[in-house]
């Protein structure tokens, strides 16, 4: 093609439409020019001018002119009378131009740059377009073939519309057309000079006009936009941030005066902001963009214009939406994402018309959202809903449409997880029968899974083969994944194995999840199929090499070094215990990261409790082991499972930093904005004072649970999860920046054993372990750590016993009686005595763990063979782990045996505590006697009467000590008067009932008067700097989280976050009767009368050990 031709073709069709007033535009100028334009478009070259000509001027006045007259019509006219050219006189110069192409002149290309100049420079041919007219030129112009130059004639349009004539005349609604116009070309072809484009555009927008120009803020939207279309065409980062700092401008600029005019222009520029906003995210990876893009689009969303531009921008909107909202459920996990973007989808659905583009499109987000909802939360019924969906939507569209392969691919991959979870779910019961696998598999579960596996790797396979455009890689991982977990199910099929490694290693490398895969794969043909070294070898150094890439997500390094040192086991001698103990730090340098503190408390939760691997083989391995070790294999025990290999390699120090790091992962991440920056205050007082001002904000907003709610003096809603994020980065920054400063190196990182060892009494650690668990013990003066093998013991058993004591703790659980009790029936019994299972747990705590740490405790301490009841004894803090942190340790013993020796309150004062920093960092407090006040909230019911004695035998005690004592009783006790009062009082006692939400952890509550409550969510946003003891008098205070047992997650942790140093509560329910004794026997210790003696809450542990009748 000729370029002059299309150039010329543009130039006509814009002159055209442009330059004639009103409707006169074919009156004046008839077809001619567009006949004209599209003519010259199909000119192949210079020979076929004249034959072209005649069918331009077909019936004009100028039909039966030869073409050399029509040339001399046009010389004779004078570019000297430019200014007062007419459309007919503009006809003429442009066939001159046509007719002279191959003519020898010296002065055409002069002329030819003079003709360009005159029609560019003619600012009258803008003076009056209507926006029909602009639509006109959009449509015409995109119907032709672009060329190189086109840029050039679009941009001179574009800039003429800055001048002062065009501002004063032409109408808003007629500049956003010519600004769709500009767009438009500006999508279709490339620029040369993109960094001049950019400086002159932003020169005109920003330069020239003043903030009170009406029109300003719409120019720079507009070079916003382009420049925005010009990074996705170069990738040029610059332009990117260009763009979204012009429209950022823009923003500030819709506030003033004119804001009211824009509605429609607003919801395009919200829209572009979520453009622009989520590219740098995609590009960065920086959540803090994503927040940004999707408070853009909901402004664009709230809107709430009268009218739309077309029907379809409204749902497409909230399908935008939908989509920025999953981008952030994936980084962050938090369900209200997910349900939001559902929400969005089903209302774009409401909008459009069945069997419509944008409809099959939300159908398939909302098949990928209802995948998500069952990977994340186990909802069966989302699976069945999302397969149910996706068969629906390839039943109705043609088979010719674009969404085919990609919904055949989520067919295939939603068919391979159903196969899993159907399996999987066997065994999920802790109680179940390991060796049930063989039958339910192959009886029950094997038709329906082997029909689903067959018709994923059927329909993977066939999307490889019929779709070749189709991106394979996605296919070829999941026709992977469906091959592994098939040999995984049913087993023997090494031809399967082959498959699936040989698919695997044909994705490209950079797919992390394909080499997860690889891994396991490998790894699981070396198990089973003649134990090749070099299977075992690959397998090790592909995890390793995903473990140690920075490029790679978090969650899959953690993965890949979990798996890593898991496969390493097989290695022998030395090897194997350098490789597991470098893929261990590996794990543990990630777990941080991962359990970000930006992401929801819920969704840190969810993620500790999840598979470190969620692994195509493992559950049936586990199966036909042990059910139990599918709980082993979790993200927040990994720690432990890391700990125990240490204990194993002698490495006790990096045992018990390990532990501690996976302590409490989410109770210490609350600590830090709790920590003292008194030290740095002295270093750099800016810096702490910007820190302290942060960390205030962020014990508010990490214990919200809440994602959105109303801002007083605004018209929109905004996400609390968005600003706690932000506050979050800019903690980080903030400790990065105190690293920095000389002495402060290892600022909030991980304590090391040199610190956590500065504990001022015995502490016993209990790492728990597959195959037997160990107590580590931190004595005062001891320069070593103590090793006690527990060999009786594993995980399995625990995991068992806390089953069953959650069960006995909790009626009505939800847990089924005949399955948790089942291991504790005898053979002859058609029942199980729930007495009997509880001291069951209590003798086998004592026998397999207690016991034997005590008597390493005797043998190196003499004081603990002290057995006069009453008198107080050697204290233990005892530290447990995974599940045994929700079993009573202090209440171990054989209740068989009546003489004293064989329960552990015989011998030791026990206490427990959530971290060792906790109470290495207490232990340099003091209690201050001399002003000491006491706290009682009493709110008593007919069913616990006995809250009243309580405090008045409480009342009673501290008058005799002549301290300060404040009681709110009955409706006194309200949220409000019980949060002010705890601000001063140093000891404060609750005597009410107690909830642990067995839903959410931190809708745990006391119950307080008139239905209130103060649940451990406001209690963990209370500062408390003067407060010393808390007395929980209520059931269930320190059960902890059902599924969390190693996290404190209940009212107890809630108060020694909030600053109690030391807290008395109840692991299980309470008798109303025995409540007012053992408070009364605990005060009546702490305020006992001796000589030189002041009441001091550290005495605690002793007081209740002697109340209870240690």
């Amino acid at each position: 093609m000729n370029t002059r031709f299309t150039v010329l073709a543009i130039d006509i069709l814009v002159i055209a439409v442009l330059r004639v007033d009103g409707d006169d535009v074919e009156a004046e100028f008839g077809s001619v020019y567009v006949d004209l334009a599209e003519v010259l478009c199909d000119v192949s070259g210079p020979g076929g001018v004249a034959e072209y000509t005649h069918t331009v001027v077909m019936g004009t006045e100028f039909e039966h002119l030869p073409l050399m007259q029509l040339t001399c019509t046009a010389t004779s006219f004078s570019l000297s009378h430019a200014p007062h050219l007419t459309g007919r006189d503009m006809q003429h110069l442009i066939l001159f131009e046509m007719c002279t192409e191959n003519v020898e002149d010296a002065d055409f290309k002069e002329r030819s740059e003079a003709l360009k100049r005159l029609l560019y420079g003619n600012t009258s041919v803008f003076l009056v377009v209507s926006p029909e007219q602009f639509i006109k030129v959009r449509d015409r112009c995109l119907s032709m073939t672009c060329c190189a130059t086109c840029p050039t004639i679009v941009l001179s349009i574009y800039a003429s519309l800055f001048n002062d004539t065009f501002r004063a005349t032409c109408h808003r609604r007629m500049y956003m057309h010519s600004r769709a116009l500009y767009q438009d070309f500006a999508a279709a072809v490339g620029f040369a000079n993109t960094t001049g484009h950019a400086q002159y555009g932003v020169g005109l927008g920003l330069k020239y006009l003043p903030d009170t120009d009406p029109t300003k803020a719409l120019r720079i939207q507009s070079l916003g936009t382009v420049l925005f279309q010009r990074y996705h065409q170069s990738h040029d980062k610059i332009l990117l941030e260009q763009s979204i700092i012009l429209l950022e401008a823009v923003e500030q600029l819709r506030l003033g005066a004119y804001a009211g005019d824009f509605v429609l222009d607003q919801f395009c520029l919200y829209r572009q902001l979520y453009l622009a906003y989520h590219s740098r995210f995609k590009l960065l990876d920086n959540v803090a963009d994503l927040d940004m893009a999707l408070a853009a689009m909901s402004k664009a969303i709230e809107l709430q214009a009268p009218w739309w531009g077309s029907p379809q921008q409204l749902p497409e909107a909230l399908k935008t939406f939908a989509d920025g909202l999953i981008d952030r459920f994936m980084k962050h996990g938090t369900m209200h994402d997910l349900d939001r973007a559902m929400e969005c989808v089903e209302e774009a659905l409401l909008l459009v018309p069945p069997g419509s583009p944008l409809s099959i499109l939300c159908l398939h987000l909302r098949v990928s959202m209802l995948a998500l909802r069952f990977e994340f939360s186990k909802d069966f019924d989302a699976l069945e809903q999302a397969i149910t969906c996706i068969e629906e939507l390839l039943d109705t569209v043609p088979s010719d449409h674009p969404t085919i392969p990609e919904n055949k691919f989520h067919l295939a991959h939603l068919l391979t997880m159903r196969s899993s979870h159907e399996t999987y779910n066997e065994y999920q019961n802790p109680a179940a029968d390991a060796l049930k696998f063989k039958t339910v598999v192959r009886e029950q579960l094997r038709p329906q899974t082997e029909v689903d596996l067959q018709r994923a790797i059927d329909t993977f396979k066939d999307l490889l083969d019929s779709f070749p455009d189709y991106d394979p890689d996605p296919v070829l991982l999941g026709l992977g994944i469906a091959l592994l977990t098939r040999f995984g199910i049913f087993g023997t099929n090494k031809a399967e194995l082959d498959e699936s490694i040989a698919v695997l290693s044909c994705v490209r490398p950079s797919t992390t999840m394909a080499r997860l895969t690889l891994g396991e794969a490998l790894y699981n043909r070396y198990i089973h199929f003649g134990r090749e070294i070099q299977d075992l070898h690959s397998a090790l150094s592909t995890l390793s090499d995903v473990a140690q890439s920075p490029s790679c997500l978090d969650r899959h390094r953690f993965s890949a070094a979990s798996l890593w040192a898991e496969y390493a086991e097989e290695l022998t001698g030395e090897d194997s215990t350098a490789i597991r103990m470098t893929a261990f730090k590996t794990a543990m340098s990630i777990l941080p990261d991962m359990v970000w503190m930006g992401k929801a408390m819920e969704a840190r939760h969810n993620l500790i409790r999840a598979p470190y691997y969620k692994s195509a083989v493992r559950f049936t391995e586990v199966a036909r082991t042990d059910s139990i070790g599918s709980m082993w294999h979790t993200i927040g025990n990994l720690p432990s499972v890391a700990a125990a290999f240490a204990i194993q390699a002698g490495q006790y120090h990096t045992a018990i930093e390990w532990l501690e790091q996976g302590r409490s992962i989410v109770w210490d991440q609350l600590l830090q904005f709790r920590v003292s920056l008194d030290d740095l205050k002295e270093a750099d007082p800016d810096l702490a004072g910007k820190l302290e001002a942060i960390a205030r904000e962020l014990v508010v907003s990490s214990t919200l649970e809440h994602s959105w709610v109303a801002e007083e003096e605004k018209e929109h809603k905004v996400f609390v999860g968005q600003n706690h994020r932000e506050l979050i980065r800019e903690w980080e920054v903030g400790v990065a920046a105190a690293r920095k400063v000389p002495g402060f190196e290892k600022f909030l990182r991980p304590k090391d054993f040199a610190y956590l060892s500065r504990a001022s009494e015995t502490v016993v650690i209990i790492s728990l372990d597959l195959n037997g668990s160990n107590a580590l013990i931190l004595s005062p003066g001891d320069e070593g750590v103590v090793h006690v093998p527990l060999p009786a013991i594993s995980f399995q058993e625990v995991e068992f016993m806390r089953t069953a004591f959650v069960y006995l703790a909790q009626e009505g659980s939800g847990l089924s009686r005949q399955v948790v009790l089942a291991p504790f029936r005898s053979e002859d019994a058609e029942d199980v005595d729930h007495v009997m299972v509880f001291k069951h747990i209590l003798k086998t705590l004592w026998y397999k763990i207690v016991q034997p740490i005590i008597n390493v405790l005797m043998d190196r301490n003499p004081d603990f063979k002290n057995l006069v009841p009453g008198k107080p004894r050697t204290r233990v803090q005892w530290y447990p782990t995974g599940p045994l942190a929700l079993l009573p340790l202090h209440a171990a013993g054989d209740y068989s045996k009546a003489e004293k020796g064989h329960r552990v309150f015989d011998f030791v004062v026990s206490s427990y505590i959530p971290t060792l920093d906790s109470i290495v960092r207490h232990s340099s407090l003091t209690s201050d006697s001399h002003d000491i006040s006491v706290l009682t909230v009493e709110c008593s019911s007919a069913d616990i009467p006995g809250t009243k004695e309580e405090v008045r035998c409480i009342g009673t005690r501290v008058a005799a000590a002549g301290l300060g004592f404040t009681s709110l009783t009955g409706r006194a006790a309200t949220l409000a008067r019980v949060v002010a009062e705890m601000q001063s009082a140093r000891w404060a006692h609750f005597a009410c009932h107690g909830v642990q939400d067995k839903q959410s952890a931190n809708d745990s509550a006391l119950l307080l008067a008139g239905g209130g409550r103060l649940p451990l969510s406001t209690i963990a946003t209370l500062s408390l700097p003067r407060a010393e003891l808390a007395f929980l008098s209520a059931c269930q205070t320190a059960q902890g989280y059902d599924g969390l047992p190693s996290e404190s997650a209940h009212l107890a942790a809630g108060m020694l976050l909030a600053g109690y140093r030391g807290v008395i509560a109840t692991m299980w329910a309470i008798e109303d009767r025995h409540a007012p004794l053992v408070a009364d026997g605990v005060y009546g210790y702490l305020l006992r009368e001796e000589e030189g003696r002041r009441a001091d809450y550290r005495e605690a542990a002793v007081a209740l050990h002697v109340a209870v009748g240690g």
